[in-house]
């Protein structure tokens, strides 16, 4: 490069750089790279397992938005007593 010219594939370089960096944030904090809706729902039913253990072992109901949060916006509510003995848990 000759003294005194521009500096054209640095420029060029730099431009895709900010470009790719600026698409990647959009995609990170839009959302699209969330977990996939069925990966959701499973997290969600083991929590509710969970849940419904830790129910058994303290006696007394913890608190499901602890636990799952999330999980009633995509249609998975509280266990209750039904539901985790159906689980195999029985509680007291």
């Amino acid at each position: 490069m000759s003294k005194g010219s521009l500096p054209l594939p640095y420029i060029v370089a730099l431009i895709f750089a900010v470009i790719v960096i600026a698409v990647v944030g959009y995609l990170f904090f839009s959302g699209v790279w969330q977990f996939p809706p069925t990966a959701k729902q499973e997290w969600c039913n083991a929590q509710k397992l969970k849940y419904c253990y830790d129910w058994q072992q303290a006696g007394k109901e913890p608190g499901w938005e602890s636990y799952a949060p999330g999980c009633k916006e995509i249609g998975i509510d509280k266990p209750d007593k039904e539901v985790c003995e159906k689980l195999g848990i029985k509680i007291p």
